[in-house]
């Protein structure tokens, strides 16, 4: 699997105790699956969402390489 696209927003800094991540797979094809993450800042109690990213994530195999190098 490589990255065929990728966004990250920043929302504010990572203050705090500890940092949490959280992945999703948003839909999973033959070629493509489509992913979302979070990352919160975590003091106590409080919660932060301080980024978030989607991506695109597309499978490739030794075959679709071995086709691309022997083109």
């Amino acid at each position: 699997v490589v990255t065929a696209e990728i966004k990250v927003s920043y929302f504010k800094a990572g203050m705090g105790e500890k940092l949490h991540a959280i992945g999703y797979v948003i839909k999973k094809g033959r070629k493509l699956n489509f992913c979302e993450a979070e990352i919160w800042s975590v003091s106590g109690d409080k919660r932060d969402l301080i980024a978030k990213a989607t991506t695109t994530m597309a499978v490739i195999t030794p075959t679709d390489v071995n086709h691309k190098m022997n083109a």
